[in-house]
Order: C-alpha cells, then sequence, then structure tokens
C-alpha cells in the first residue's frame, strides 16, 4: 500500500507542478505567438480562458490525487474510482493527443503520469466494485 500512495503521490505532485509551469509559462508563450500571428485580441482572450481553466484543472487532478495518496499513505481506505477516473482520463488525453498531433511524443507527459495514477489504486476493496 505503501508503494502505492508513493507511486500516486509522486505523479500527482508532478501533475501539480505541470500544472503551474502550464498556466505561468506556457501561456505567455501563447498568448506572444497568437499575438505576433496576428490574432485578434477577442480570440487571444477566449484562448487565455480555456488555456487557463486547463492550468486550473491541472492543478485540482493533482490535489485530488496528493490527498489520495495521503489518505492510503496513513493507512485509510480510500475508494479506488477517484484515481482510476482521474489517470485514466488524464492518461487518454494524452493518448488521442499523440495521435491527432500524428506522433508528437511530448503528449507523453499526459500518458505517463495518467497511467502512474490510475495505477495507484489498482487493487481497490472488494466493495469499491
Amino acid at each position: 500500500m505503501r508503494a502505492r500512495s508513493i507511486v500516486g503521490g509522486v505523479a500527482s505532485l508532478f501533475v501539480l507542478v505541470s500544472a503551474l509551469a502550464h498556466g505561468a509559462g506556457g501561456w505567455p508563450v501563447q498568448r506572444a505567438a497568437l499575438a505576433e500571428a496576428g490574432a485578434d485580441a477577442e480570440l487571444i482572450r477566449a484562448m487565455a480562458a480555456g488555456w487557463l481553466f486547463g492550468s486550473a484543472a491541472m492543478a485540482v487532478f493533482g490535489i485530488l490525487g496528493l490527498r489520495a495518496a495521503w489518505v492510503t499513505w496513513r493507512g485509510k481506505a480510500e475508494s479506488p474510482w477517484p484515481m482510476r477516473i482521474l489517470g485514466g482520463g488524464y492518461a487518454l488525453f494524452g493518448i488521442a493527443t499523440i495521435i491527432a498531433q500524428r506522433g508528437n511524443w511530448f503528449f507523453l507527459v499526459f500518458v505517463v503520469p495518467g497511467l502512474a495514477m490510475a495505477a495507484s489504486a489498482a487493487s481497490g476493496s472488494a466493495s469499491d466494485g
């Protein structure tokens, strides 16, 4: 159980740190690229809303994952379903994006932590199933 907590905690911390990098580091670069390409100010504002929502969602996913890892670390019963759903969705997003981008392996940054988060919850109790 401790090993699963560590895997889930490390993956969740990675997601949380990625959220910060995505919002604070990624958006300014994207905004500048859009402005340089001559994008309309309304489009840039709309893109900002979506981009920063993604950053916020990533942060929430990381926080929820850290909470689940902490509870499991302390030896308390925790339903595996939130981490399975969260990690599975994160991994599937990465896989779909790799396919859509025709092999852009950068998106493994979603696949690897997603699979780790899901795997950290792989063996829940019989009452969870």
